[in-house]
Parts: C-alpha cells; sequence; structure tokens
C-alpha cells in the first residue's frame, strides 16, 4: 500500500499534528469504512495529502465528484468522508477513532 509522500514543516511549528482521514470503500452495494492517518501541519495539508494519496492509489484513478475517486474501470470507489485533527492526549485521540466507527 502506498503512503502519503513526506510533509515539509511551516516556519511556525516544530512538530506536526496527526490527523485521522475516514475513509470509504464502495463496491456495488457494499461500503466499508477504513482509516488513514498522516501528520501534517495543517488541516489544509492533511487533506491535500488525503487527496494526493487516492488519486495515486491505483493506476488510473478517476475524479468522478469531489472527494469520490473510482478505481478498476468504475467497479469500485474510495470516498474521502472525514478528517480530524487528533488531540495530543491519547484517550481523548482514541475517543475521537471510536466516535467515527460507531453506529
Amino acid at each position: 500500500m502506498n503512503t502519503p509522500e513526506p510533509i515539509t514543516p511551516n516556519a511556525s511549528q516544530e512538530k506536526p499534528d496527526l490527523y485521522f482521514a475516514e475513509l470509504i470503500f464502495i463496491s456495488g452495494e457494499y461500503e466499508q469504512h477504513f482509516p488513514l492517518f498522516l501528520k501534517a501541519f495543517s488541516m489544509k495539508q492533511a487533506k491535500k495529502m488525503v487527496r494526493k494519496h487516492l488519486s495515486e492509489y491505483y493506476p488510473g484513478a478517476s475524479l468522478e465528484k469531489e472527494d469520490l475517486y473510482f478505481y478498476c474501470g468504475g467497479e469500485v470507489a474510495i470516498e474521502f468522508y472525514n478528517i480530524k485533527k487528533l488531540s495530543s492526549v491519547p484517550e481523548e485521540a482514541m475517543q475521537s477513532i471510536v466516535e467515527c466507527f460507531s453506529m
């Protein structure tokens, strides 16, 4: 699996923040949520990294509408559903992740 590219720091920030992107794999009538964790210095940079990752994940990806990427001739898709900046407090970060996957 490809991983997002390394990040470059802002002059004003020493350490990147951890972001949690919630993606949805879609095949026919089935959907499965899955995470992508990445480090970035801003929400804007994190979103850009996720979109770049999805557009390059499989060769020949096509973007039919905003944040919905089609692969394998349109038979499967991955939707960039949500992204959150995770807290540096482990318990709070875990709670944010659990909330995303709770029904």
